[in-house]
């Protein structure tokens, strides 16, 4: 017999620069369960030391070393760039004279495997305090809070 799924049982997590046709899917599933993070895109919800030594872990377990423009100092300027370019293009940018390509997937995995809890935007936190501890979602945000 097939499942159903229902809208309370999808869980996403987007940022604010969603393509139009990613919009319309994720209004189609009429999820409450929607979790937006950070300011424009994904990764401007990171520190920039974060960012840097989790890319910097994922590529050292590959073997190769970092080029010589990915600095922790240089990831913070990025987020006060004067032409409004995406974050995201101008990290894969800094990490051009790497031999590991930056995309979104790998970066999201050095980003998994380098934070504790303690270091995620808050909405990730809440959204894995709900799926792990079968908390509502304002439970779970208590539950930051008084962490």
């Amino acid at each position: 017999m097939a499942k159903c799924i229902l809208p309370d049982d999808i869980f996403i997590i987007t940022d604010n620069d969603a393509l139009p046709e990613t919009q319309e899917l994720i209004d189609a599933l009429k999820t409450p369960n929607i979790y937006t993070v950070g300011k424009k895109e994904f990764e401007d919800a990171f520190h920039a030391e974060i960012i840097y030594q989790a890319w910097k872990n994922y590529v050292e377990s590959e073997g190769v070393t970092l080029g010589d423009s990915w600095t922790s100092d240089g990831i913070t300027g990025l987020a006060f760039d004067p032409n409004n370019e995406k974050f995201s293009s101008s990290l894969r940018k800094k990490n051009a004279g790497c031999k590991v390509a930056m995309t979104k997937p790998k970066l999201g995995v050095a980003l998994a495997n380098y934070c504790e809890m303690h270091v995620l935007p808050p909405e990730i936190q809440t959204l894995i305090k709900v799926l792990h501890g079968g908390l509502t979602e304002q439970e779970a945000e208590q539950a930051i809070e008084t962490a």
